[in-house]
């Protein structure tokens, strides 16, 4: 998506695009035992979110909702939807090939495998999951949407969040076309997903 092909009525695709990215910012509490059953959180953007993250009046915020919702970037709860994964994905770099995005996914792997055999790491990468646009196939793309799940160990150290970050900033480092979502988020857990690490079937073409 290009973003400045993009506009709101009531504020610009960059202030839209950086609202979404804070949003997906925003911690999930972790999942809950509920009737014997494992339970992940929701989690919604609301018009006081809106408000509160663009310093804007409230009738403002609940126009904008409004409008996204209308528009089919979130549904009527608060979730974002596939135009707003597109629009948090827009970086403004030129469109990619199929066979461009095929070498991204290729260093992914190949990143994912070194990280992993790394001497002593305790933090490792258990899957990286493709979903969006790079699922189906298309004339060019804008980004590669990855979720990638970790292998943490069971008596987790504060220094193995800071492992876990730096794995994480060197798999966003393969490209700049790499957009990462949370591993826990409700938008990338309710999102059609395929495994390319391990690879567990041959990408759809």
């Amino acid at each position: 998506m290009d973003i400045c092909t993009v506009h709101f009525t009531h504020a610009t695709a960059a202030e839209v695009q950086a609202l979404l990215r804070a949003f997906m910012e925003v911690p999930i509490a972790p999942p809950q035992q509920l009737d014997g059953e494992w339970v992940v959180p929701l989690k919604r953007l609301s018009a006081d979110f809106v408000a509160s993250e663009l310093g804007v009046q409230d009738t403002q915020a609940r126009a904008l909702f409004a409008e996204l919702v209308e528009r089919g970037y979130l549904d009527g709860s608060g979730k974002p939807l596939t135009p707003a994964m597109a629009l948090l994905g827009a970086n403004g770099l030129p469109r990619i090939s199929r066979a461009q995005m095929d070498v991204i996914i290729a260093d992914l792997v190949a990143a994912a495998a070194a990280l992993n055999a790394r001497p002593g790491a305790r933090i490792k990468i258990a899957s990286i999951e493709l979903f969006g646009s790079a699922l189906h196939i298309r004339d060019d793309y804008g980004d590669v949407d990855v979720r990638v799940v970790f292998d943490e160990p069971d008596d987790l150290q504060p220094e193995d969040i800071d492992e876990k970050d730096t794995v994480s900033e060197q798999l966003q480092a393969v490209s700049n076309y790499v957009s990462m979502l949370p591993e826990f988020d409700l938008v990338g857990l309710d999102t059609e997903r395929k495994a390319i690490y391990p690879a567990k079937a041959p990408l759809a073409r």
